[in-house]
């Protein structure tokens, strides 16, 4: 609705002498690991905490379903677990945290606006970058573990009860085709300054 609005101010201001303001994301911008600050080292440290949070919480959810049940409710823990350990990490440090990869299972993990970039290219380590507040942006590499191929490996290995419910939850899932090792994605954290 906004966009279209602007779009109509636009074409109508010229006629009457108006002037439409186009609103612009401030500029967030890479910096080495070895180039931070003393405060943006405590807020790297703050999003490694997140992490380790986010990933003990979420591993543990998924080696419960896994052992107690079948692969196909690991898949619903990932779907329903996930962003709610993600929030509750969130609120308990203060943080933003979520995950996200080139190759998206839930389209609703796109990469933040300052690590769209990234994400998309071909490099595959931790980054940093600093906002226009002085927040600092972290993407922190998933790798992708033995236990991760049951839902994440080769496509043909997959079981077809854990290939159905993957196509049944998720549509345009490009997830699968990982081996151990491999970069599955990264978590990414907003720490404020």
């Amino acid at each position: 609705m906004k966009r279209a609005i602007t779009l109509l101010a636009s074409l109508a201001c010229p006629l009457v002498g108006c002037t439409v303001e186009q609103s612009v994301e401030p500029a967030w911008s890479q910096v080495a690991v070895e180039a931070l600050t003393a405060e943006q080292t405590a807020q790297l440290a703050r999003a490694t905490q997140g992490r380790d949070a986010l990933f003990g919480a979420l591993a543990g959810e998924l080696q419960a379903a896994l052992g107690e049940g079948t692969p196909v409710e690991a898949i619903s823990v990932c779907k329903q677990a996930a962003p709610r350990i993600a929030a509750e990490v969130s609120t308990a440090q203060g943080i933003a945290i979520g995950r996200t990869s080139q190759r998206l299972r839930n389209p609703e993990n796109q990469p933040p606006t300052w690590a769209a970039a990234y994400v998309a290219g071909d490099a595959e380590g931790q980054a940093c970058f600093v906002g226009p507040d002085g927040e600092l942006g972290v993407l922190l590499p998933i790798r992708t573990m033995a236990l991760c191929a049951t839902c994440h490996g080769a496509a043909e290995a997959l079981d077809a009860g854990v290939a159905a419910a993957i196509a049944a939850q998720y549509p345009a899932d490009r997830a699968v085709g990982y081996g151990e090792g491999d970069l599955r994605g990264w978590f990414w954290v907003e720490v404020g300054s």
